[in-house]
Order: C-alpha cells, then structure tokens, then sequence
C-alpha cells in the first residue's frame, strides 16, 4: 500500500516513515498543505492519505477539500492534536473517512490505514468475467464460484 502523508512535524514523519516501512508500506512525505496538493492530486497513485489539520500553510481540512475537488478519492485519516467533538466532525465534513488524535498509538494508526486501504480498492475485474481480490486473495467467477 502506499501511504501519502501531509505531517508539519519532522518527528512525526519520520515514525510513520519507519512505522509504514517495518508494516510493508511505502509512504510518500509532504510537510505542508501546498506540498500535498502538488504531490497527491488526482493523478497520484496514493492508496490512502494521512493529514494533520494544523499545517503551517493552511488547514489540512482546507486541503482534503481541495484534493477531494481535483478528483481525488483516496481515504483521508486526519491525523491531529485538535480532538473535540466539533474538530471531528469538522473532519468527517471536509471528506475524511477516519480521525486519530495525537498522541496516538501507532499500531493502531498503521491498522486504521490498512482498514482504510482494504474498504478503498475494489476487486479487479479481467472482463471475462474473472474477479480478482487483491486484498482478500480471491480470484471470483461469473457464476458466483470462488477459489
């Protein structure tokens, strides 16, 4: 999976960078809002995107809208210090699919990204009536048989 993440704090980009690595994840960094914007458009190839809301630039709710306008459908985990109710759903209202207020856990960071990964890509279809689940490891026939 690869994992883009729009974090201001050196420190915490470095955690996830290992964290992500050591789970069998790549990641890809942006330290600012206009860095994420640049680096996770619709064109990028991002499976999930982490977020902080306080960057030195703008507001990571601001940027999950404005990737979300550009056509970006990846999941979005707000990764924040801001953990009120109001901040939460201020979240979830901007268009992300998770929350997770600092300070956090790390391994249930990592498996909040993996659910989200799981849930985000949909079974590949070989139009031949093969489905293919990479997440499940299931290939699918037309008929409904499954191996």
């Amino acid at each position: 999976m690869l994992v883009g993440v729009c974090e201001d704090d050196a420190g915490i980009r470095r955690l996830l960078t290992g964290a992500l690595r050591f789970a069998g994840h790549e990641s890809v960094m942006a330290h600012s809002g206009s860095a994420a914007l640049r680096l996770f458009g619709a064109e990028s190839d991002v499976d999930v995107l982490v977020v902080d809301i306080g960057l030195p630039d703008s507001d990571g709710r601001d940027v999950c809208q404005a990737l979300r306008s550009a056509g970006q459908h990846a999941p979005v985990l707000f990764l924040t210090a801001l953990g009120a109710v109001h901040d939460r759903l201020s979240g979830f209202g901007a268009g992300g699919d998770d929350y997770v207020t600092k300070p956090f856990e790390i391994k249930e960071l990592i498996a909040r990204l993996e659910a989200l990964g799981r849930r985000a890509r949909p079974p590949l279809s070989t139009g031949s009536g093969l489905e293919l689940d990479p997440v499940r490891h299931t290939a699918r026939t037309a008929s409904g048989g499954c191996c």
